[in-house]
């Protein structure tokens, strides 16, 4: 056991150093809650915003119910089930 161990053994060094940064918590606390409606925190440049599903001005949905979009999806949480018009193979759209 060298000099430096045993005087940290006697001094209790670890628990100087873990109060030291409890005191420096205490000390230096500011409070980070931001008031929603009226401050609005700065979003990352990859935010995408919220998943939706877009529609034309008629109403009907713009997804043609092709899957891509779910096999793209990095956390899977998007699934759709497609459909077909019925008397028309070729019109497909998202059921769910």
């Amino acid at each position: 056991m060298t000099l430096k161990t045993w005087i940290k053994t006697i001094t209790f060094y670890e628990l100087l150093v873990g109060m030291k940064a409890t005191m420096s918590h205490l000390l230096h606390y500011r409070p980070i809650t931001l008031q929603y409606p009226h401050e609005k925190r700065t979003l990352p440049d990859n935010y995408r915003g919220m998943l939706a599903l877009l529609r034309y001005d008629d109403g009907t949905e713009k997804c043609v119910g092709c899957d891509l979009c779910e096999a793209a999806c990095p956390s899977r949480v998007i699934r759709v089930v497609s459909a077909e018009e019925p008397g028309q193979p070729t019109k497909r759209y998202s059921k769910e």
